[in-house]
């Protein structure tokens, strides 16, 4: 992967720019099946992508009298992406692993917003985008347009400042969230004789829309409620053929994906030596959507805790113990049971060399308890799958503080789209 970019900003507010990335992959699988009674299998698949991506931004920021800010931009990129796959079963091409398509996307938006401090109390942030986008497949010389959209994206933070120790936030967000380029194809990976995952042409992007609504008591304690709903969420689920052994995973777009819920934070100190906060969240979530001749709708309620606790053992607290937990109470997720998964970990810290050397310990996921255990059984589909997967790992980090010193933040490629892996 390489990427190049190129920006401008001024004294005034004006910034503009542009970046390029270009991506290869190359990926080879053989895959052996070695039957008792039987003749092996051979399953051999080439996998090539190759992506070039190109942005255009103008953003530019004015101040308006009594402190009014206007904010405005406007946004384009295109990409093409070559995606081909060669399959082959036994020395013969497997049609449904093979194919050879180009996608193009295009997108172009543009936002207006403004932020205002009304006194002491009220802050406001608010903004509204308008983008258009566009992406279609070219396969053999057949056309298709995968998606041909316009949407409007508005976005909201609000304060307001009760007293000196309380405040009431009010936040909306919305966005959207393209499927991977491998993931739009006719593709078959097989991993082993039983499972194989699919490609999914008919995929769309996925719309998210948040508002949280949080109330900060005497500058510590937090209590809010939330509202998370995702149009056209993008979920891999598994499915049982009926016509033969065999399962396959696919990602589909699910019809309601929403999950509505409370939380609160609160940190509290029992001993001296000891620094502590509590995090509980309960939720109600809401799935609603299809699996090729399976539908199903579905609610639960489930509760997610999390307790945090820092010991210090010396007093000018240079050397500290870390110890932190979480469980998620059982959820759905689609077709998905998912069972209890929990989490404990535990650091040692210790500072010295007048506090810019710092000397971590810690071991993650001590009991092995973060890996979901997730079931299906719906209209007669059955299954129960376990990922074998040790997540326990112990981390030793040495880190030292130059006086001054600050990181620079550089903008990081988005390769969430990247890759011929499903």
């Amino acid at each position: 992967m390489h990427n190049a970019r190129i920006d401008y900003v001024s004294h005034k507010g004006f910034n503009t720019g542009m970046d390029y990335t270009f991506y290869k992959n190359n990926d080879i699988q053989h895959l052996v099946n070695d039957f008792e009674k039987e003749d092996e299998q051979e399953i051999s698949t080439l996998s090539f992508q190759r992506v070039q991506r190109g942005n255009l931004y103008i953003n530019d920021s004015r101040k308006l009298e009594r402190e009014w800010v206007l904010n405005y931009g406007m946004e384009a990129s295109l990409s093409d992406t070559h995606n081909e796959s060669s399959q082959s079963i036994d020395m013969e091409v497997a049609a449904e692993g093979t194919f050879r398509l180009k996608q193009k996307d295009y997108s172009v938006g543009g936002f207006i917003g403004f932020t205002k401090q009304f006194g002491k109390k009220i802050s406001l942030d608010a903004s509204v985008s308008l983008q258009y986008y566009k992406a279609s497949v070219d396969s053999a010389g057949k056309k298709k347009t995968l998606w041909n959209r316009v949407s409007f994206f508005p976005q909201l933070n609000f304060t307001y400042k009760v007293n000196p120790s309380g405040m009431l936030m009010l936040s909306f967000s919305s966005d959207k969230s393209y499927p991977s380029y491998w993931m739009t194809t006719p593709n078959t990976y097989y991993m082993n004789v039983y499972s194989s995952m699919i490609g999914n042409p008919d995929l769309k992007p996925q719309l998210s829309y948040s508002m949280q609504l949080n109330y900060i008591l005497k500058s510590k304690y937090v209590f809010g409620l939330f509202t998370n709903i995702q149009s056209d969420k993008i979920q891999q689920m598994t499915y049982q053929r009926h016509d033969e052994l065999r399962s396959v995973f696919q990602t589909v777009n699910m019809d309601i994906y929403n999950m509505y819920g409370a939380v609160a934070v609160i940190p509290f100190r029992p001993f001296d030596f000891m620094s502590s906060r509590l995090t509980l969240m309960g939720c109600a979530i809401h799935n609603k959507g299809a699996l090729y001749d399976i539908s199903f709708d579905r609610k639960k309620l489930f509760g997610r805790a999390e307790l945090n606790n820092t010991f210090y053992l010396t007093k000018d607290r240079n050397l500290s113990l870390e110890l932190r937990g979480y469980c998620i109470s059982p959820v759905i997720q689609g077709l998905y049971d998912i069972d209890l998964i929990y989490n404990v970990s535990a650091g040692l810290a210790w500072t010295f060399a007048k506090k810019k050397m710092r000397l971590t310990v810690r071991g993650n996921d001590l009991f092995e308890g973060a890996n979901p255990v997730t079931h299906v059984d719906e209209q007669g589909q059955k299954s129960r799958m376990k990922l074998w997967q040790d997540s326990r790992n112990v981390t030793l980090t040495l880190r030292y503080s130059f006086g001054g010193y600050k990181e620079k933040k550089a903008k990081e490629v988005d390769t969430s789209r990247l890759g011929t892996g499903i």
